[in-house]
């Protein structure tokens, strides 16, 4: 019985450490792609002559709304989960910390889709107000998983693993939902009534709903039956689809910094990112079973 328990207390932590992993190699790649992005930004600071069309506080400010919305999202989430546990396990506070952080990229993905379209009525009159506007979808992420370590910390006592814990399981599938049908919404509802709208309303409804769907279901049977009840294995995948999610920004980041050509691109793109979600999914297969 004692060896049976310490073989599952192992396995436990084994799929933990694959998720802490991939969690931590993405934000510092993260934080490497934001870098090269703001070298330009940088330089434009450095130029001194009086040719520039560009304040130096509208740059910083830019400089600062880029940072905050790259960061924000996964490491206040990040640090949101850490902070609401309260066990002396190390890598359970690092897991906690990974899996608020994916749900912070989550929501935030879901927020910028709705404040881009608010923004058709909402429209930014000065630099300030745009900055505003782009530091919202990143606010709105952080506010949310702040909320939630608050309430996992105070109602479960600790006794209720995090990725069981009903709340974070149905936050994070709602966003994933809502996520796909609010880019559908705002791209059809861009286009202009009648052929063009029908168009579109399918492409960005269908895609997005089918691309979400296929990579949920294939993450769900990859794991198979050790990846939990129907809830884990769901949660699991999703946790997959949004280490793509960060893998997709980071590419395209580093993508436009080396300037590739549009091709390679894409062709690059669909290779890590398919590479990275299932790897992970592989990964945490193997770990599952021990």
């Amino acid at each position: 019985m004692a060896k049976k328990a310490s073989k599952s207390v192992q396995r436990n932590n084994a799929q933990m450490r694959v998720t802490v992993y991939y969690g931590y190699a993405l934000f510092l790649l993260t934080v490497v792609g934001l870098l090269l992005t703001l070298v330009p930004w940088f330089q434009l600071i450095a130029v001194t002559n009086d040719t520039r069309t560009v304040s130096d506080f509208s740059v910083v400010m830019l400089l600062v709304s880029f940072a905050f919305t790259a960061l924000a999202p996964p490491l206040i989430g990040y640090l949101a989960g850490d902070s609401a546990t309260r066990t002396k396990s190390k890598i359970v506070h690092h897991f906690n910390g990974v899996l608020f952080g994916v749900l912070g990229v989550w929501l935030w993905f879901l927020a910028t889709m709705l404040v881009g379209y608010a923004q058709q009525w909402l429209s930014a009159h000065n630099n300030f107000e745009q900055v505003l506007l782009n530091l919202a979808p990143a606010s709105i992420a952080a506010l949310v998983t702040i909320a939630l370590g608050v309430f996992y910390a105070r109602h479960t006592k600790h006794q209720i693993a995090l990725i069981d814990y009903k709340p974070y399981q149905v936050l994070l599938i709602s966003v994933a939902i809502l996520s796909v049908l609010v880019t559908g919404a705002a791209g059809a509802l861009s286009a202009q009534t009648g052929g063009e709208f029908m168009t579109l309303a399918l492409t960005y409804i269908i895609v997005p709903s089918l691309f979400t769907l296929v990579a949920t279901l294939v993450g769900y049977w990859v794991l198979g039956k050790k990846g939990g009840n129907a809830w884990e294995r769901v949660v699991r995948s999703l946790i997959a689809v949004g280490f793509a999610v960060i893998a997709l920004t980071i590419v395209t980041q580093f993508a436009a910094y080396i300037g590739w050509m549009q091709d390679f691109i894409f062709l690059c793109v669909c290779v890590i990112v398919i590479g990275v979600w299932l790897s992970y999914l592989l990964l945490m297969r193997r770990a599952l079973k021990g």
